[in-house]
């Protein structure tokens, strides 16, 4: 609405005559992604949004573990993620060069407890393995 935009505080003209953005232009450290209101999330510089989006977290067992020992990482990944998307997300998170990737979609199981049947939901894991000399430190 035209008649709305016309008027517009002192202080908004004084920071767009300046250069100042709105407050989501804060500098950011580039080791932290802070979390904005609203589960937004604002990413650090030279982050790609896409690689938090396929992404969801490292899945850490006694096997993956001893996978870590010789350069290879699983991950839970998003269900529509592929194999390219998972690479480029690996190496812009963690800054290291992957190899090899190899998809595992799991499917998902009923469960009993006593006379209930549930559903333990299905989901997509990557094993990424990097390059010689290449690690990444899951804590």
């Amino acid at each position: 609405m035209g008649l709305f935009n016309k008027k517009l505080n002192k202080e908004e003209n004084k920071s767009r005559k300046e250069g100042k953005n709105d407050k989501n232009s804060e500098i950011i450290p580039e080791e932290k992604a802070i979390e904005a209101g609203e589960g937004k999330i604002v990413l650090p510089k030279g982050k790609s949004a896409g690689a938090y989006d396929s992404i969801y977290h490292p899945f850490i067992t006694e096997k993956s573990n001893m996978l870590g020992q010789s350069g290879q990482y699983v991950f839970k990944v998003a269900g529509s993620a592929n194999k390219n998307q998972v690479k480029k997300a690996i190496e812009d998170l963690y800054g290291v060069r992957v190899d090899k990737v190899r998809v595992v979609n799991l499917p998902s199981k009923t469960r009993h407890v006593g006379k209930q049947i549930g559903v333990k939901a299905g989901f997509k894991k990557a094993l990424v393995k990097l390059r010689s000399g290449e690690s990444i430190q899951l804590t």
